[in-house]
């Protein structure tokens, strides 16, 4: 094979990985919330719920997660960001807030066409998988927030636990 098919084999599986990782969830989430409005959001927003409880336990575990602490509590984003090509800093690390702002983000482009994706759907899945782990703990919501995908220079997570 040569050198120009190799990189043009290497980008066709970047492509496909990346339509099933983020294209396709992202385009059935819209064409779903397009058809259905509100009531398409709330199925989607069921099952990110869904998953973001279920996997609670297993993360906690592996991680090994102290759920009293806001910045170990941050570790499933750390986590994730590592599989998903995100990368940026803790900023703030207490036992009671602990603030993330990640500046790079391997699919914000494909994002961008619809921020909801990350800001909506993906925050219910986070917040459901953090407030399992703590029912104190809160997480900011990214729509409200700093969005890659709205264009900002970063997205801005925000673990708190309440007293």
């Amino acid at each position: 094979m040569s050198r120009d098919q190799a990189d043009l084999v290497k980008k066709a599986k970047r492509r496909v990985m990346q339509d099933y990782m983020a294209r396709w969830p992202l385009f059935m989430s819209e064409a779903v919330v397009e058809e259905f409005g509100d009531k398409g959001w709330a199925v989607i927003e069921g099952v990110a719920k869904r998953i973001g409880r279920e996997r609670a336990q297993l993360l906690k575990d592996a991680l090994e997660i102290d759920v009293n602490d806001a910045r170990s509590l941050g570790k499933v984003f750390d986590f994730e960001d590592g599989m998903n090509g995100v990368s940026g800093e803790w900023v703030e690390s207490g036992k009671k807030r602990a603030v993330k702002r990640e500046t790079r983000c391997a699919a914000a482009e494909i994002f961008k066409d619809f921020p909801n994706y990350c800001g909506r759907l993906m925050c219910t899945l986070a917040r459901a998988t953090i407030e399992e782990l703590n029912p104190k703990a809160t997480l900011n919501d990214f729509s409200q927030g700093k969005l890659l995908a709205k264009g900002d220079d970063c997205c801005e997570v925000c673990v708190t636990i309440r007293d």
